[in-house]
């Protein structure tokens, strides 16, 4: 039976957000129960390649189900037997074996969809659409000098069967013509390929080698119980039935319902979302001295303890919780972002239950933001004194913008004349027309990012009332795409004496989108990388499709630098406009637009950083534009 280590990291890739079907069916492909019961469900052979196709082509709810059932059908019964994580590491040694002496013996790689069928027939898994693989079943124990003329995967599975029984060494001399040193220095190979591949899946963390005693049985059981309480949570239409929801639902896992604090929406402040809680807290995100911010701002759980030494909102959150003790649990980011409160709780793994219910809340909480967006009136109230102020200063500054507007047009449209004159004196240069069309594009997109600041929607208190016109959402080829925005910046590039590369997502993907606000979103990633990068540094742009995040397909575009990383004093206000460090002309905006716009294109935008390592941001698009439904 599956390992319950290994089911665990199957629903942490099933449920709770997006879903990288690449590294899901890698998982799958270790494991020859839910293997052998997905091949057979999608009636197709033992090949790596046809089973992610078919998980991608899934419907997302259908995926859902189909993956929770898998989940049921392999966990078993309380007490059931199941493989340690020793033997089924043993299990996969053995199958890694098999390739290993397929490319000693030919000096190819081996065939991919090999080490599935050496699995399944390892453990008698049968798959009907697969008749190579009921071959390799079929003569599984035939004796060895019966197998003398026998296709060589047919001898090698031969020589890895006889592992369990230590006479590898043995058939590898009879079968394969390999002296017991050969194959020695081959179970090593394969060992080594084991490790590598339970790092890469986050089966084994190399800096926490401890962390296969955790009690996965616990965890799988958990997740589990919190998926199924959390259905409840679908009801909820507004945050206060959300808040009361959530305050029942997670009793089952809490024995305090943990306080949430949401971010308001100029997204400077983290606000207690429950409207029925006795006290009104209110924390700054850049506060350098509130817990609670600095679990937000490092996306870092924090323990709180009450005392003189605590700053005031943070008390008056335990307070607000009834409790001393309590940890800060940040979850999302952009519209979903919020900060659990949990109390400490001696019965409970605070972190397990918090990391599983946190992944299922963050779910719901993005629901309810687009619930709240469907349903939010034409106009907003405005009674008093104070609003009409802020409001009469708003239509000032909107005057402003359109007089700022109409001057920066000016110079665009003598560039624009300028590059069509270059243009016709360089027709005969194809190279410097497409080059020139390039820019000619970039100003046209200035232009229309400029009309736009001019005809500014009606907000009020926050709130956006004029929705965004249906004819900026057009069909784009991401690939094409990508390549484009490299093009436009190979210039910056050279500038910096810096490598840049661009990886377009292969095959390319469509998608329905604001095209004018995911090249603002890329180029602004892209000009900060090759900003940051010193000579000889590398930025590569890149695209990845085949995601689901939040019950959403997508695909993923990346900029990855090899500089000097992000200081922890910017990453901790990453999300706030400031003055950059760049120099002048540098208005610090970039990676907050990115950000912004990332949330309103109904994707999310994420960020690695090491020092001296550099730098990777991943920005997930769903297929669909948000508002194309």
């Amino acid at each position: 039976m599956t390992p319950d280590l290994v089911i665990y990291r199957y629903l942490e890739l099933t449920s709770g957000g997006a879903v990288a079907f690449d590294e899901l069916a890698r998982l799958i492909a270790t494991d020859a129960d839910l293997l052998g019961r997905w091949l057979r469900l999608l009636q197709l052979p033992a090949s790596p390649e046809r089973l992610q196709e078919g998980l991608e082509h899934l419907r997302d709810d259908e995926f859902t189900g189909l993956a929770q059932a898998q989940v049921t059908s392999v966990a078993g019964y309380p007490g059931s037997a199941r493989l340690s994580f020793d033997q089924w590491r043993s299990v996969l040694d053995t199958v890694h074996l098999a390739s290993v002496l397929v490319e000693t013996l030919t000096e190819e790689l081996a065939p991919p969809a090999l080490e599935l069928r050496v699995l399944l027939a390892l453990s008698g898994v049968q798959v009907p659409s697969d008749p190579l693989l009921e071959e390799l079943i079929e003569f599984r124990g035939t004796r060895a000098e019966l197998l003398e003329d026998a296709p060589l995967e047919m001898r090698v599975f031969a020589v890895v069967d006889a592992v369990e029984f230590n006479r590898e060494a043995e058939l590898g001399a009879l079968l394969l013509g390999l002296s017991a040193a050969q194959m020695a220095e081959c179970a090593a190979t394969a060992r080594q390929r084991t490790h590598l591949k339970l790092v890469a899946l986050g089966l084994i963390d190399e800096e926490q080698p401890d962390a296969r005693d955790v009690d996965w049985s616990q965890k799988v059981w958990l997740r589990q119980q919190v998926a199924y309480a959390c259905m409840g949570l679908d009801e909820a239409t507004s945050w206060d039935s959300f808040c009361a929801i959530h305050n029942r639902v997670s009793r089952t896992v809490f024995s305090k319902a943990p306080l949430l604090l949401k971010t308001d929406a100029d997204e400077t402040h983290l606000y207690l979302l429950d409207s029925s809680a006795q006290r009104s807290v209110s924390i700054k995100i850049a506060s350098q001295s509130s817990l609670i911010a600095q679990a937000f701002r490092a996306m870092q759980p924090l323990t709180l303890l009450l005392g003189r030494d605590l700053p005031v909102a943070d008390r008056q959150v335990l307070q607000a919780l009834q409790v001393e003790e309590a940890l800060a649990w940040p979850l999302g980011q952009g519209e979903e972002a919020c900060v659990m409160i949990i109390a400490a709780d001696e019965d409970v793994d605070l972190h397990a239950a918090a990391e599983i219910y946190g992944s299922q809340l963050v779910k719901y909480v993005r629901r309810i933001n687009k619930s709240i967006k469907a349903v939010a009136g034409p106009e907003l109230e405005q009674s008093d004194p104070a609003a009409a102020r802020v409001e009469a200063f708003r239509q000032r500054e909107i005057q402003r913008l359109r007089e700022v507007v109409h001057e920066a047009n000016n110079p665009l449209s003598i560039v624009h004349n300028y590059l069509h004159i270059l243009e016709l004196r360089l027709a005969h240069e194809p190279e410097a027309v497409e080059q020139l069309s390039l820019i000619d594009s970039e100003l046209a997109r200035a232009g229309k990012v400029f009309a736009s600041a001019r005809e500014v929607p009606d907000v009020v208190a926050g709130s956006l009332l004029q929705s965004e016109q249906s004819d900026t959402i057009s069909d784009l080829d991401l690939g094409s795409f990508l390549i484009e925005v490299a093009e436009i910046h190979r210039g910056l590039a050279l500038e910096r004496q810096a490598d840049l590369s661009c990886d377009p997502v292969q095959p390319s993907v469509a998608l329905h989108c604001n095209e004018s606000m995911l090249r603002q979103i890329v180029g602004n990633l892209l000009k900060n990388a090759l900003e940051a990068v010193g000579p000889s540094d590398t930025v590569k742009l890149s695209g990845r499709a085949g995601l689901i995040r939040h019950g959403e397909r997508g695909a993923e575009i990346s900029v990855t630098d090899s500089g000097p990383g992000i200081p922890d004093t910017v990453l901790d206000n990453l999300l706030i406009a400031k003055q950059s460090s760049k120099g002048e002309g540098h208005e610090g905006l970039g990676l907050s637009v990115a950000f912004r716009l990332a949330s309103e294109m109904g994707g999310a935008l994420d960020v690695v950083t090491h020092p001296d390592e550099g730098t990777r941001f991943a920005l997930f698009l769903p297929l669909r534009a948000r508002s194309a439904d």
